[in-house]
């Protein structure tokens, strides 16, 4: 299990709940869920933007069938129990985003792109909780996690970069075919919206700063320039992430890291090839 002392379960992920999800995901209505289990799906400052949750599920496609059935899903849910975090995120409109992109735009992606697959089957998309429920990719799919530390081959840094390549291009093509319909979701961590994370990037700086003053290779003067920088670091953010003339423009959803902690593109690979799960 999982260990991960400031997860809570969601009082609204009840039994009846996921049953319904099923049901009307496996179009079968006469489903009967026998046991659920929810439990958290990652470690302790291992995801900063939302909750993560892993839920197993045992459960009957009728009530005559002697032969349950095994699942298991994955729920991200915005946090419930830090207001001063959920408003953060309010204001970046993160979950509202993700959702439409789950439900709309990511699956025009995929139908440009024909059999290539980009992301974990999603079996809802909640508005009213702000949540998504996914597939569990480790537990059904035979996928792993790319260890960060250790890096990847050559191989799979190619396959992560044509994956990549074969997004960037269908969202340019989705763009334009639908006259900038992707550009209203302009609310990365620099926009002209909001600037609530401001301290959050002024902090980093000043650490930056400090560790270039102790670090012999850097020394005081790139610790000073990093300070001078740091009343700025928002404005400047703000202005790379504008809209200029004559720039190739499309919709960049998530960084491409191999350990994420927010609304970005997870790569996992196993022998028959790579998929890049934004999440």
């Amino acid at each position: 299990m999982v260990k991960n002392s400031v997860w809570r379960p969601s009082n609204w992920v009840t039994h009846a709940y996921v049953e319904k999800i099923l049901k009307e995901y496996l179009e079968t209505p006469q489903i009967r869920l026998l046991q659920m289990d929810l439990k958290p799906a990652t470690l302790n400052g291992e995801n900063y933007a939302s909750v993560m949750s892993r839920i197993y599920v045992k459960y009957v496609l009728s009530p005559d069938d002697t032969e349950p059935e095994e699942r298991f899903l994955i729920l991200k849910s915005p946090f419930e129990n830090d207001h001063v975090v959920a408003e953060i995120f309010k204001a970046y409109k993160t979950c509202e985003i993700e959702m439409v992109m789950y439900e709309r735009i990511l699956p025009k992606l995929l139908a440009l792109l024909g059999t290539t697959k980009l992301y974990a089957r999603t079996l809802k998309v909640d508005y009213d909780h702000s949540a998504i429920i996914f597939e569990d990719l480790s537990a059904n799919g035979g996928y792993i996690l790319a260890d960060r530390l250790k890096g990847l081959d050559e191989k799979h840094i190619f396959m992560i970069l044509k994956k990549l390549a074969k997004f960037h291009a269908a969202a340019a093509v989705l763009n334009k075919s639908t006259e900038g319909s992707l550009e209203k979701f302009n609310y990365g961590m620099f926009n002209k919206h909001t600037d609530k994370n401001a301290p959050l990037f002024e902090h980093m700086f000043e650490v930056c700063a400090r560790y270039s003053g102790s670090c012999p290779q850097l020394g005081k003067y790139y610790q000073e320039k990093l300070r001078k920088l740091i009343p700025y670091i928002v404005e400047k953010g703000r202005d790379a992430y504008e809209k200029k003339d004559r720039e190739f423009r499309q919709n960049l959803y998530g960084k491409k890291r191999l350990q994420n902690n927010a609304i970005k593109l997870l790569p996992y690979f196993d022998a028959r090839g790579l998929l890049d799960v934004p999440c």
